[in-house]
């Protein structure tokens, strides 16, 4: 190489690195426009975008183009890099190999496209769900046949997040409690325990007195007391006067039995009377444990923590919303040996097991026994004298209570969009969403 193509070379890559870095600092633009297209770039004047009649952008390629503002939806702000990322993203065919270099394109671009790169890292999952390289990069480890993050493989097992670290929810109750706390709250223990006792007695008399008493209670201190001894228990009208009871007992302390009751109840009144006995002082902490049933591994318990979060929540819950549309979810299900179908209810459950037939997607996995491990689901309408055996399924679900909550939070409505809602919710934070209308 001659001392004039060496300096060209270096040259060039000197301005390629510039430009890359300019790039990653810099911010960018997008217009949303009400006909659904976007223009990507940098808008000059920024000073006045909401009150503008016609905003200027300059695109990736230079052009400027002047738009009125009846036809914009909304304005967006992001990094310039994540506008090359579209341009490349939208080049990129669906294969592992391709999706797996574009994933490591954005690692290299740094934070800016975690986000981008994780999407990707999924997508080669999708195309080869055994992609250990994928599964590595996103930390995901297998549990019982299953890759999962390791948050999910905690919570999986029972464990609740606490400064960083993952314990029991008995832990953590203890670790919330002063010493004065528990001792008001071991006081309340034999007194539940005996009045419940009464309830199933055959003295008419106790159990009047013991309805009474266990009516009355209004102290925060006896919930502990009154979660041992009705959580679990098998009686529908018991569960239900359980839920009575906390809705009269003020504070925080009522607030987690009522969300384990609304997402977990099998009886859907007692879900929908839990649900309701909640008040507004009472949202906030009710938020964070119906949150967190946004990510179960059973799409019931999504769809009814999405339900819970359109009753108490605010708009703070959006980004949480959005990442919930739409889940994938796996399952262990018990089919005949021949011919034994199913398929999935709008509420996440399997509907009319036996009958119906299993999406394609699935019965293309099952013949090439592809299926990873998940919750075995039982049929109860096979007879037990029939040969049955054991399905592994893996099902995206579109969740329409997501959807519905956070139109009911925002007002608009993307579908099951993801990248879209996130765009309008970007520009929403950035107070130059303007007048949205739905598409």
């Amino acid at each position: 190489m001659t001392n004039r193509s060496h300096t060209v070379a270096i040259f060039s890559f000197a301005i390629a690195v510039g430009i890359f870095g300019f790039l990653k600092r810099a911010d960018g633009d997008l217009i949303k426009l009400q006909n659904g297209g976007e223009l990507r770039g940098t808008i000059p004047q920024k000073r006045d975008v909401a009150g503008s009649e016609r905003l200027e952008i300059v695109t990736l390629s230079g052009a400027r183009i002047i738009v009125a503002r009846r036809d914009i939806e909304f304005v967006a702000r992001r990094p310039l890099i994540v506008e090359v990322y579209e341009t490349r993203a939208r080049q990129t065919p669906q294969t592992v190999e391709a999706q797996s270099d574009l994933a490591e394109w954005c690692r290299q671009q740094g934070s800016s496209l975690r986000h981008e790169r994780e999407t990707h890292l999924r997508q080669v999952i999708q195309l080869d769900p055994e992609h250990k390289q994928s599964h590595a990069a996103l930390k995901h480890t297998k549990r019982n046949g299953i890759w999962m993050t390791y948050d999910e493989a905690r919570l999986a097992e029972g464990y609740v997040k606490f400064k960083g670290r993952y314990i029991t929810p008995q832990e953590l109750e203890l670790i919330q409690k002063t010493g004065a706390e528990l001792k008001a709250e071991q006081a309340w223990y034999k007194q539940v325990r005996l009045w419940k006792g009464w309830l199933s007695g055959r003295n008419r008399q106790r159990q009047q007195e013991g309805l009474e008493k266990l009516n009355a209670i209004d102290d925060p201190h006896a919930v502990a007391a009154l979660k041992q001894n009705f959580d679990d228990e098998e009686n529908a009208q018991l569960r239900q006067f359980y839920v009575t009871i906390l809705r009269k007992i003020p504070g925080d302390k009522p607030v987690h039995p009522l969300v384990d009751r609304a997402l977990f109840d099998t009886s859907y009144e007692i879900r929908y009377q839990a649900v309701n006995s909640l008040k507004p002082k009472q949202f906030p902490a009710a938020t964070k444990s119906f949150v967190r049933g946004l990510g179960h591994e059973s799409n019931q318990v999504v769809l009814r923590a999405a339900r819970g979060l359109g009753r108490v929540a605010d708009e703070k819950v959006v980004p949480d919303l959005i990442a919930a549309l739409n889940t994938t979810h796996r399952y262990r299900v018990r089919v005949l040996a021949k011919g034994g179908t199913l398929s999935f209810g709008s509420d996440g459950s399997f509907a009319n097991p036996g009958q119906t037939s299993l999406p394609p997607d699935v019965e293309a996995l099952l013949r090439g026994g592809q299926y990873p491990n998940g919750v075995i689901v039982n049929n109860p309408s096979i007879n037990q004298l029939q040969r049955t055996k054991i399905v592994k399924v893996k099902y995206d679900h579109q969740n329409g209570e997501v959807l519905t909550s956070l139109q009911k939070l925002t007002g608009v409505n993307y579908g099951y969009n993801e990248r879209n809602w996130r765009l309008w919710w970007t520009a929403k934070k950035n107070g130059t969403a303007g007048s949205v209308t739905s598409p």
